[in-house]
């Protein structure tokens, strides 16, 4: 027996009620470093090591080499992917930030894939820590100055493939206000079939020179 029309508006209604609920609900969600490939910690910079590694799976490592920027960072979107570097393991960025504030711009589960997502903007706290998956795809929102001190925590087997040199430290004088969100959007469109093209070339790259061989 076919709906009438009273009926079908009470299930649109509903259907739509539901995908409403769903996205709440999502904003609303811890965000997991397995499936995200971020989240957000409190901690003091001292105790960033103890903080990284307590939510970490066993045998990783802090690298003693820390990155300080002060007034802010790069709008441009990026990520860390293993075509510059073989880890087996994955490697994860924790970026202690000593102002609150607009901190990120994050595409959650990028680090699973090549694909896209819509960016998440994460604000954070006085001594907030946000840990993330090297492979997420991020960029520095260029807002008010803010000081950071960045940490890479690696697998101990992957740990003779970084840089063990002494700590850096830069700082970033802010863009135009007008220009930043361009730089943003290009750098997002650009990022993912950039970054999905070397690795496809790595790959063929890798198979030719077993051939060869």
């Amino acid at each position: 027996m076919p709906l009438s029309l009273e009926d079908r508006f009470v299930v649109t209604l509903l259907v739509w009620w539901n995908a409403i609920v769903d996205i709440f609900r999502t904003l609303h969600q811890v965000p997991s470093l397995d499936e995200d490939g971020y989240c957000v910690l409190e901690s003091g910079l001292d105790a960033v090591p103890r903080t990284t590694l307590s939510v970490l799976p066993p045998h990783y490592m802090i690298l003693p080499k820390v990155h300080t920027n002060r007034g802010g960072s790069n709008p441009f979107y990026w990520r860390s992917s293993t075509f510059f570097k073989r880890t087996v393991h994955p490697t994860y960025l924790a970026v202690h930030y000593e102002h609150p504030g607009p901190a990120l711009s994050v595409s959650k589960g990028s680090h699973l894939g090549w694909q896209m997502s819509l960016p998440t903007q994460l604000n954070v706290q006085q001594n907030s820590l946000v840990l993330m998956n090297s492979g997420l795809l991020k960029a520095h929102i260029d807002t008010a100055p803010q000081t950071t001190v960045r940490f890479l925590a690696v697998h101990q087997h992957d740990n003779y493939l970084f840089d063990q040199q002494e700590n850096t430290e830069s700082v970033y004088i802010p863009s135009l206000t007008c220009t930043a969100p361009i730089l943003e959007i290009l750098s997002y469109l650009v990022a993912v079939p950039v970054q999905g093209i070397a690795t496809l070339v790595w790959t063929v790259g890798q198979f030719v020179k077993e051939k060869l061989n």
